[in-house]
């Protein structure tokens, strides 16, 4: 069929799920079908149509069809299409559309329809081989599909589809992106812990209760690699490169902790130190807009500490008390092992921010302070006194009493009730725990006292009690030390793992340069070693005779029972006579019985006014009282006059001797008391007044005169007689009624806040 110049014929092949619609539109009045016509549709055709666009691929032939020119449509341009089916070929007709006359048809060259069985060619190749002439005239080189403008045409989803599949694609990636960030940043905190010490504050930690003494340092090689063994490997690989690559800091197994500490301890601490400079930057780069604001800084004790925008204590103001309306406090919120917003780190108040104190006391409804610092350190103010002594002080609108007050060694508890003036609202009870064990400068030497005080406050602090404020002299310091070790034990618990490091990076995202120097982050190490390696040790009064009994009772395993056990953890963990500083002791040696067990320097008792200040003796602290105690070795001829200065000097109530003149024929301890009326040293003498031989041991009451200071002392001595030799005491009743007799004297010194027994 081929139709003149200007024939408005076409065809559109239309591809269905069925096979192929061929529609032809007859020509238009200005053609004239050529004679011959012939079309034969041999194939149908079958099309699968995919993301990438239109593929048609042939069938089984169908019989068949012949058309002869003019047969198939009439001179009016009647439409005429021809369908496939199974049984044939259907045709229908559709009445011309009129067309506009100044609207040419486009030329169209060669046959616009030929579909034979010889062709192989699919519809998605035939589309792509159309070729529009320069003339405009559509071109086909070999069989030729066209969409009818007027026919049943298709739109084409594909390059929606795409653009959504891309879309959905950039927002997976985005996601990821975002998340390996967070990775990074993280990992990027933990290796990065670099910690500026400027200003003044530096604080320290918190334990439970008993004994710690620096763990044993053995010789280790120095190979960083071994540290991998005592990591947990959370993602599942001992060949992790981010495991060695954070080696200080992944969680550490409970069993594995004591070696890790060991280690870490080993080469003067090398380990702990590159873990802190690591660590130093970590919190760097939160916003702190509220206390950089220069009409603020009044209410900052330290210029370089402030609590970031996003989690600071937003004071709101008092309800009915309009002149207390600042929200700004030096306060942050921060978080526990289990609940958010357990603790409230603060500053030891001002005196321009005392009031400020209480307004959050009250607004946060908080009934536990911890305060782990003392109000002068050093000779500086370290927090100012923001409670009364006795009776009633008010604090802007708000009237605080104090109800109770319990004095200990290391810490005092007070109770206040708090109490908003003219307001209906019932008094709030509020405790205060304050440890004031914490020296001057450094770290305590032990982590048992601090564990004891924070036992103490975990015990009183209840749920609904509002958070735990805890504060020292800058609030970052030693309480980042104390929320540390609270963080840690409770992880400690319910995980079996330790990871003071990421406690402590968590901290500093909450509040900046918590846990502030070196000596606190091994510190916190030693602490919870010391809670993995005693545990808990404290015994309830009820149950005493009932643990007692118990602890008598022989593993079969290890053939010991558990006072022995825990004297074996006792040696273990204490520190041994190297280790401790005593270079005054090494300048004396004269004044020695014996090397084995010499005084240390932090300890020792230093003889007043003396150009030589040595003595053999130490401190010790008791229950209700630090220094309560001196423990001394027997004095020797040389030192007998030292011994009666110090205990001139010291005020000295009680002397407890606890060995006798001679064991197995050598002398163990010189007569320093006389046998009847005086005895002279050198610008001291001693009277004897009385003495009573008791049960077990003698009760001798002594006057000491010094020349000097022209006053005269009296001692009691107790005199035990039935200790054996070998260090034993089989009569415990002894024991108890010697104690008894102190008591009174102990009693008597604690409330005149006079010397230590001896």
């Amino acid at each position: 069929y081929t139709p003149s110049i200007g024939s408005t014929a076409k065809v559109s092949a239309l591809v269905s799920s069925s096979g192929l619609d061929a529609t032809r539109t007859a020509p238009s009045p200005t053609e004239s079908p050529s004679p011959g016509f012939t079309s034969t549709m041999a194939t149908t055709l079958s099309s699968s149509v995919y993301t990438t666009g239109l593929d048609a691929t042939r069938t089984a032939p169908l019989p068949t069809e012949s058309f002869q020119s003019g047969t198939s449509s009439d001179d009016s341009g009647t439409l005429v299409s021809v369908t496939p089916t199974p049984s044939g070929i259907s045709t229908t007709t559709t009445p011309p559309v009129q067309l506009p006359p100044q609207v040419q048809s486009p030329k169209v060259s060669s046959a616009a329809v030929s579909i034979t069985q010889s062709s192989t060619q699919p519809v998605s190749s035939l589309l792509s081989s159309d070729i529009l002439t320069s003339s405009g005239d559509i071109a086909s080189s070999t069989t030729t599909l066209l969409y009818s403008s007027m026919g049943d045409s298709r739109f084409d989803y594909t390059w929606i589809l795409i653009l959504l599949l891309a879309i959905i694609i950039a927002l997976i990636l985005f996601c990821i992106i975002v998340f390996c960030v967070c990775i990074c940043r993280r990992r990027c905190c933990t290796k990065s812990k670099k910690m500026s010490l400027q200003g003044e504050a530096i604080e320290h930690p918190l334990s439970t209760e008993t004994t710690m003494i620096k763990p044993p340092m053995a010789p280790i090689e120095e190979k960083t690699e071994d540290l991998d063994k005592y990591l947990l490997d959370i993602e599942g690989s001992d060949d992790s490169p981010a495991l060695k690559e954070n080696a200080f800091f992944d969680q550490i197994l409970a069993e594995m902790f004591g070696d890790y500490v060991t280690r870490c301890h080993s080469s003067d601490n090398r380990d702990f130190k590159h873990q802190f400079t690591v660590m130093q930057d970590c919190g760097a780069g939160f916003s702190t807009i509220a206390g950089s604001n220069t009409s603020l800084q009044k209410l900052n004790r330290y210029a370089n500490i402030m609590p970031y925008d996003d989690n600071r204590v937003f004071l709101v103001a008092v309800e009915g008390h309009t002149e207390y309306k600042g929200d700004y406090i030096n306060a942050s919120y921060i978080d526990g092992y289990n609940f958010e917003h357990k603790f409230i780190a603060t500053q030891g108040p001002l005196p321009n921010t005392t009031v400020d104190f209480w307004r959050m006391v009250w607004q946060e409804r908080s009934q536990s302070i911890v305060m782990v610092t003392n109000l002068v350190e050093g000779n500086r103010i370290k927090c100012h006194k923001y409670w009364p002594e006795t009776g009633t002080l008010s604090f802007g609108p708000f009237n605080v009493t104090i109800t109770g007050q319990q004095i200990l060694a290391d810490y005092t508890t007070r109770e206040f009730s708090v109490q908003l003036a003219e307001s209906s609202e019932p008094a709030l009870s509020v405790t205060q725990f304050h440890f004031t064990a914490w020296p001057d400068h450094g770290v305590p030497d032990y982590a048992t006292s601090l564990l004891a005080f924070h036992k103490k406050v975990k015990k009183h602090h209840k749920g609904g009690m509002g958070p735990i404020i805890v504060h020292c002299s800058a609030g970052v310091g030693r309480t980042g030390t104390l929320i540390t070790i609270d963080c840690v034990l409770e992880q400690l618990q319910e995980e079996k793992v330790v990871d003071i490091a990421g406690v402590i990076i968590h901290l500093r995202t909450q509040r900046m340069k918590m846990v502030q120097s070196l000596e606190q982050y091994i510190f916190i190490h030693d602490a919870i070693l010391e809670v993995l390696t005693c545990g808990d040790t404290q015994i309830d009064a009820c149950n005493l005779r009932r643990v007692t009994q118990k602890m008598t009772e022989c593993d079969t395993q290890t053939n010991l029972n558990d006072f022995e056990k825990q004297f074996e953890v006792l040696e273990k963990v204490s520190v041994k006579p190297g280790e401790i500083a005593r270079s005054e002791a090494l300048r004396n040696p004269t004044k020695n019985r014996s090397d084995d067990y010499l005084p240390g320097d932090a300890w020792r008792v230093a003889l007043r006014g003396d150009l030589q200040t040595y003595i053999h003796a130490v401190f010790v602290n008791g229950y209700k009282q630090q220094r309560a105690f001196i423990i001394a070795q027997s004095p020797m001829e040389s030192t007998a006059r030292d011994f009666w200065k110090m205990v001139h000097d010291r005020k000295c109530g009680v002397i407890v001797m606890l060995c006798d003149l001679v064991e197995d024929e050598q002398e163990t301890c010189y007569q320093y008391w006389p046998q009847t009326g005086l005895i002279q040293f050198v610008g001291y003498t001693v009277d004897l007044m009385e003495e009573k031989v008791m049960e077990g041991f003698i009760m001798r009451k002594l006057s000491v005169y010094s020349e000097k200071a022209g006053s005269a002392h009296q001692v009691v001595q107790l005199h035990m007689t039935n200790w054996s030799p070998d260090g034993s005491c089989s009569h415990l009743a002894t024991i108890t009624s010697v104690i008894m007799r102190c008591l009174p004297f102990r009693e008597e010194r604690q409330q005149s806040c006079s010397g230590p027994l001896q």
